[in-house]
């Protein structure tokens, strides 16, 4: 009964999920300018996003999923070896009828030597190769914003860590420890229904599914390494992380809860010119640390994934790039005989195909996309069209769609269908 025991493909499969993205992300590790030093620059943006259901879920009966009102403040000071930096959130939520705060980023960085970088506080951490895909990456995300049609940034969630990084002309290594374990934002139910394989059932809040974290104790952080080096042009880089699964897919049958269940990942990747374009390609290994054997009913296998893409500008200003996407899941031969009697067994191999195309226009500032996730074995897809116009320097306005389809409701994207929905998004940048 193992896959019955988790709470859903949704969980098992969220955190692969990743954004190549550069809009937004580029700026995260942007040094402070000159121009600024020893000055405390005030900037941000107040933003309007409403993201609305656009078919009928007989499990919620609100289709309004998103309608906020946000305002983010941010500053930095800085000086010659060192700065600090600050992001925060303010935003009202008319779905839930709540105001609420959050500190986004609010860290000290300092720079010891040339060859030595030091950041501790709250921070966003990304690594990897994919586009929409996470292999390697294991730092927090966020499904709610990214299934809803939020700004892309707040697919990455904040981690509060302390992050050392070295650099040589032999290889550079980034080391980050977070003390206290953070998980992702999973969809549980609310504003989301999702295939429960307890159930065997699409199911939604109420009750919330709620996973048990563990214990704050400095046993449970989590530890990340890169290793990464350029070669000719191509950037190899090496992986490990030692924590938890990111959703809670394990099954306490003592407390009747789920948990996140103990993971080690090892990986490795690769980037750089292919013929007019960029290549790359990326593994990782995920050790069930609690079921290496795959013989637990309460404990996910471990599984391998791979990935391969490709990105190339086919004619000005018109990009399109393609990936390929497997897991395997080890030690299948007890999980088929543990499900043998269930309707929804997931198969050893999940293959993702991706695309996505992007033209840009009016000198840019008109920035058309599509991206389509499409699984050819679990018969099901995943559609973002959006579009975002840059008025001027202060205002823009983005809007798209999230549309799920498949053929089976225990599918990743399948299980979705009732949540497809149109968003927008207005932006006032001060």
């Amino acid at each position: 009964m193992k896959k019955l025991l988790f709470l859903s493909l949704a969980l098992s499969s969220q955190n692969t999920f990743a954004s190549n993205e550069t809009d937004d992300w580029e700026a995260w590790d942007q040094e402070p300018s000159e121009e600024t030093a020893g000055t405390i620059p005030v900037s941000g943006f107040l933003q309007y996003f409403f993201s609305n259901r656009t078919v009928d879920n007989d499990l919620i009966s609100e289709d309004t999923i998103a309608n906020e009102v946000r305002l983010r403040l941010e500053t930095t000071y800085h000086s010659e070896s060192w700065y600090v930096n600050y992001k925060g959130d303010l935003y009202f939520d008319e779905v839930s009828s709540k105001a609420s705060a959050r500190n986004r980023e609010s860290f000290i960085h300092a720079s010891p030597t040339s060859a030595i970088d030091l950041r501790a506080g709250r921070q966003i951490l990304t690594w990897g190769t994919g586009d929409l895909l996470f292999l390697n990456d294991l730092f927090p995300k966020n499904w709610k914003a990214f299934f809803s049609g939020d700004d892309q940034q707040y697919l990455k969630n904040p981690s509060d860590a302390l992050k050392a990084s070295w650099y040589s002309d032999v290889v550079n290594i980034d080391l980050v420890w977070s003390p206290i374990f953070d998980h992702d934002t999973y969809i549980d139910g609310e504003r989301f229904s999702y295939f429960s394989p307890l159930y065997n059932a699409t199911v939604a809040a109420s009750p919330i599914m709620k996973g048990q974290s563990p214990e704050h104790d400095i046993d449970n952080g989590e530890y990340s390494a890169r290793i990464y080096r350029n070669i000719s042009g191509t950037e190899y880089a090496g992986y490990f992380y030692r924590g938890f699964y990111k959703t809670p897919e394990g099954f306490d049958p003592l407390t009747d809860s789920l948990y996140f269940p103990r993971m080690n990942a090892i990986g490795a990747s690769a980037r750089g010119s292919v013929l007019s374009g960029i290549g790359y390609a990326e593994f990782s290994y995920y050790d069930s640390v609690e079921d290496r054997d795959g013989k637990s009913p309460y404990v996910p296998n471990s599984e391998t994934r791979f990935l391969i893409g490709y990105e190339q500008e086919i004619v000005k200003d018109l990009t399109l790039s393609v990936q390929g996407y497997l897991e395997h899941i080890h030690d299948y031969k007890f999980l088929a005989e543990e499900t043998e009697f269930l309707e929804h067994t997931p198969e050893q191999n999940r293959n993702v195909l991706t695309i996505r195309i992007t033209y840009l226009a009016l000198n840019n500032n008109l920035v058309w996309t599509t991206f389509l996730f499409y699984s050819p074995n679990d018969h099901d897809l995943y559609l973002l069209p959006s579009a975002k116009y840059r008025v001027d320097d202060n205002f823009e306005v983005s809007a798209g769609f999230n549309y799920f389809k498949g053929d089976y409701r225990s599918t990743m994207f399948g299980q979705f269908q009732e949540n497809s929905n149109a968003y927008l998004r207005v932006k006032f940048i001060f």
